[in-house]
C-alpha cells in the first residue's frame, strides 16, 4: 500500500510539473506541498523500519505545511480582508509552533497540536472557499475548476482525520493496536486527498 500511495505521489507532482504554467500562480504552493510529502514519508518510513524516531519530522512538516496551505489561500482569495487575516495567522503560528513543539508537545513527541490547528485552518479556508463559489456572481463549471477539486480533497480529508489524528496519541496509550487498526482511516484518506489534488492539477480553466 505504501508503494501505491507514493507512486500516486508522484503522478501528482507529475501532472503538476507537466501543467505548472496553464495552471493559476497559487498552485506552485500545492505543487511544494506535494514535494515535500513524497520526501517525507518514504523518510519517515525508512527511520520506522530501524526503530529511529521520526516526531521531529512530523513537527517540521507541520511548520511547512503552515506555510504553503496559508501563502496558497492567500494568493487565492483576493479580498485584503482575507488576506490581512491569514497573515496574521500565520505570523502568529509561525512564532508559537516551536513553542509548542520544543516545550509544550516535545519534539520527539507525537504533534498533535499543531496538526489540530493546521486542520482547523484548512477546515475554515475549504468553507470560505465554497461560500464564496456559491456566493460569485461568475459562472464556473466546478468539474473543471482545479481550486475546487483541490478543496472538496482538503475538507474531506481534514474532517475524516481530525479526530483520528488528533486523538491518536491518547488512543494509543490506553489501546497501542487499536491506535494502529484506526490509522487505516488516514491512509485510505490519504488516497483520496492526493487523487483530488491529481484531480486539480490537470485541470486549467477555472471559469466558464
Amino acid at each position: 500500500m505504501f508503494k501505491a500511495y507514493v507512486f500516486l505521489l508522484l503522478i501528482c507532482l507529475a501532472i503538476f510539473l507537466i501543467n505548472r504554467k496553464k495552471l493559476p500562480p497559487y498552485f506552485i504552493y500545492l505543487g511544494w506541498l506535494v514535494a515535500v510529502v513524497i520526501v517525507f514519508e518514504p523518510l519517515k518510513m525508512y527511520l520506522g523500519n530501524r526503530h529511529v524516531n521520526f516526531n521531529p519530522l512530523n513537527h517540521l512538516y507541520q511548520f511547512i505545511e503552515l506555510w504553503l496551505l496559508c501563502l496558497t489561500y492567500h494568493n487565492y482569495f483576493s479580498d485584503r480582508s482575507s488576506k490581512k487575516i491569514i497573515l496574521i495567522i500565520l505570523a502568529v503560528l509561525t512564532l508559537v509552533y516551536p513553542l509548542i513543539s520544543f516545550f509544550v508537545e516535545g519534539i520527539f513527541n507525537d504533534c498533535n497540536f499543531s496538526f489540530l490547528i493546521n486542520s482547523i485552518l484548512v477546515i475554515i479556508f475549504s468553507l470560505v472557499f465554497f461560500y464564496d463559489l456559491y456566493t460569485t456572481n461568475t459562472e464556473v463549471k466546478v468539474l473543471s475548476f482545479g481550486f475546487f477539486w483541490i478543496n472538496c480533497g482538503n475538507l474531506i480529508y481534514t474532517c475524516g482525520t481530525f479526530f483520528q489524528m488528533g486523538l491518536h496519541s491518547y488512543v494509543k496509550h490506553l489501546n497501542a493496536d487499536l491506535a494502529d487498526d484506526l490509522n487505516v482511516i488516514n491512509h485510505i484518506l490519504n488516497f483520496f486527498l492526493y487523487f483530488t489534488y491529481g484531480a486539480g492539477f490537470l485541470c486549467t480553466k477555472r471559469t466558464s
